[in-house]
């Protein structure tokens, strides 16, 4: 998602530059926002990222649970390895390795659902942004504006920084 506002950016940037070009007389107002803290500050962040922690500390249990499953399956078969016979050794090293199997499957497809559910709650409030931002440009004059962690050094002038702005209007719907 990153790069793909990044990317936005700087075709955004690349666009407007050459589009006013030709228009040396006018000035363009240049705005920026910190993307970042925006993701750190506003509430519907704050309230997704709760989400994504509770269903991470979830998994996490689980996989905690299946290890300890499969510690357990290979302490009682060494403590038992001098008891039992080649076939029923065999039988539960064959249930372990499955039980492995399982636990690496289980593994990836929690962590494709954690990845899933990041971007399902994560996309809808990256494009209410991206419209608020729009908004709030539009309401100050602004015909650019930029994500200031994306560039490398810009002069901060604080007047032209909207995040607050944004945050507040995000925080407010």
């Amino acid at each position: 998602m990153r790069r793909m506002l990044i990317g936005l950016s700087a075709v955004m940037i690349t666009a407007l530059l050459f589009g006013f070009a030709s228009e040396a007389s006018a000035q363009m107002k240049i705005g920026y926002v910190f993307m970042d803290e925006i993701r750190m500050r506003a509430q519907p962040y704050q309230d997704a990222q709760s989400q994504l922690q509770q269903a991470a500390t979830e998994r996490q249990q689980e996989a905690e649970q299946l290890q300890a499953e499969i510690g357990r399956m290979q302490e009682q078969l060494e403590r038992q390895r001098g008891l039992l016979t080649e076939q029923r050794r065999t039988e539960r090293e064959t249930a372990i390795r499955q039980k492995l199997m399982e636990y690496e499957q289980w593994a990836s497809t929690a962590q494709q659902d954690l990845g899933r559910r990041q971007m399902e709650l994560l996309q809808p409030l990256d494009e209410r942004v991206l419209n608020l931002i729009q908004g709030v440009s539009a309401d100050r004059g602004y015909d650019l504006v930029i994500d200031g962690t994306a560039i490398a050094y810009m002069r901060n002038h604080e007047e032209h920084n909207l995040t607050d702005a944004v945050i507040e209007a995000l925080n407010a719907e």
